[in-house]
């Protein structure tokens, strides 16, 4: 395995990486409540207000950035500055507590809630969702979930990879209406499964969030690779780079301040190029 290299220290609990295909990285920090970038000539900025918990980032096709947080989806745009709401309602109302968000090949936003509130007093979560926001502004709850994290599809679209957390990542048939069946589990069971990133050849790469490694797994389930990082607890990754073949991971700490950020590492096996959202905004 290749050298870690660090790019961004000094942050809390960094989270969902997201490139942009110009060499520049948007990520977001849990506790630290901020959106950053990290610059393809190696500086470092912080974006936009304070939020509750942010969560995952997904680029739009217009080139803006849509993130999410315990208050919702909000909007960067890169060029000015300005973060705006995104409204997102189901049944007349606000989809809150949104934690890792993914576009799918048709530009379909789709994310995942949690139950924060419990996670913070240590109280027995509340069942969370999957949800899909389409191109026609339509927002659908797709399934129920524990604690939603990660989530990519394949390449076509006809499956999700999903990272429920505390029971391992699991595998849906997408229906061409993005009505999900066949929910069958692919890695775990794994009490700790944070963001995943897919490989070109199948692999399965997760965030061990209670620990310090993200792993790669085989199709079938089998540990292929370990990486250990230097961050307590690694929350996610993304294939960037030009060739696709650099890592970018984000971790840090559920207790101790000041010891997140992002680092990368070069891989054998390339990535995928991230599906790009397509809604209303």
């Amino acid at each position: 395995m290749n050298k870690i290299n660090t790019l961004v220290t000094g942050l809390n609990l960094a989270e969902g990486p997201r490139p942009d295909g110009k060499g520049n990285i948007y990520f977001t920090d849990v506790f630290g409540r901020g959106l950053y970038r990290y610059n393809a000539d190696g500086s470092f900025d912080t974006l936009g207000p304070k939020r509750l918990s942010p969560g995952g980032c997904v680029m739009h096709r217009d080139g803006r950035v849509i993130y999410s947080a315990r208050d919702g989806l909000a909007l960067l745009d890169p060029a000015t500055g300005d973060i705006t709401p995104i409204t997102a309602a189901l049944d007349g109302k606000p989809i809150l507590d949104i934690n890792d968000i993914e576009a799918d090949p048709e530009g379909n936003l789709w994310g995942g809630t949690i139950d924060h509130d419990a996670l913070q007093s240590g109280k027995p979560v509340s069942p969370g969702m999957i949800f899909r926001l389409s191109g026609d502004g339509t927002a659908r709850q797709m399934d129920v979930s524990t604690i939603a994290n990660g989530m990519e599809f394949s390449r076509d679209g006809k499956v999700l990879y999903f990272s429920d957390t505390g029971e391992g990542v699991f595998a849906y048939d997408v229906g061409q209406d993005g009505t999900l069946s066949h929910r069958r589990l692919v890695v775990g069971p794994l009490a700790d499964s944070d963001g995943i990133v897919l490989d070109v050849a199948g692999g399965i790469w997760v965030a061990r969030y209670l620990g310090n490694t993200l792993v790669r797994y085989t199709a079938n389930g089998m540990v292929d690779a370990i990486v250990e990082t230097p961050f307590a607890c690694v929350t996610s990754a993304a294939f960037g780079g030009d060739d696709l073949r650099t890592l970018y991971i984000t971790g840090g700490s559920l207790s101790e301040t000041g010891t997140g950020g992002l680092i990368s590492l070069r891989v054998d096996v390339p990535g995928h190029p991230p599906h790009r959202a397509n809604i209303p905004l």
